[in-house]
């Protein structure tokens, strides 16, 4: 006989598959998956190439399962940034449709084409003075940021 709903069970719904379990995704908790890395590629690993493959196993699975329990030493920051990032076409950003969060990408999208065309036009500023006048520089090519620098 199942039992009736209670507090508990109900806040859980959400997170639960349509079985009713949970699809759990823990993501190497004790240096297992170091120790893995390092008996098939017979080398140390580096706790880079942890985070990496750690984020990008969260990155694929996660929308699979139902929690995912990460390491803060390794993962969570890494994750949390990855997990923070909106990744959407630039058309859809600019959408004045789109929402709030939409709304201030836009001033952002726009604000960094503009700084973008200042950027060109003060190279090209640069470029045009050093072509004018004989300063000891190459300029038949474009200038290299370090010389503009």
């Amino acid at each position: 006989m199942p039992t009736p709903p209670t507090a508990t069970t109900t806040e859980f719904a959400s997170l639960t598959r349509p079985s009713g379990g949970f699809a759990m995704l823990a993501v190497d908790q004790r240096e297992a998956l170091r120790g893995m890395f390092a008996e098939r590629y017979r080398r140390p690993v580096a706790d880079a190439e942890l985070t990496e493959f750690k984020v990008e196993t969260v990155r694929r699975l996660s929308p699979h399962a139902s929690g995912v329990l990460v390491d803060r030493q390794f993962c969570l920051d890494a994750v949390l940034a990855a997990r923070s990032t909106l990744v959407m076409p630039l058309a859809l950003l600019r959408d004045r449709r789109a929402g709030e969060a939409q709304t201030a990408l836009q001033v952002l999208t726009v604000a960094r084409d503009q700084l973008n065309a200042d950027r060109l036009r003060c190279i090209n500023a640069v470029t045009a003075l050093v072509r004018g006048h004989d300063l000891g520089v190459d300029a038949r090519r474009a200038l290299m940021a370090s010389q503009i620098a």
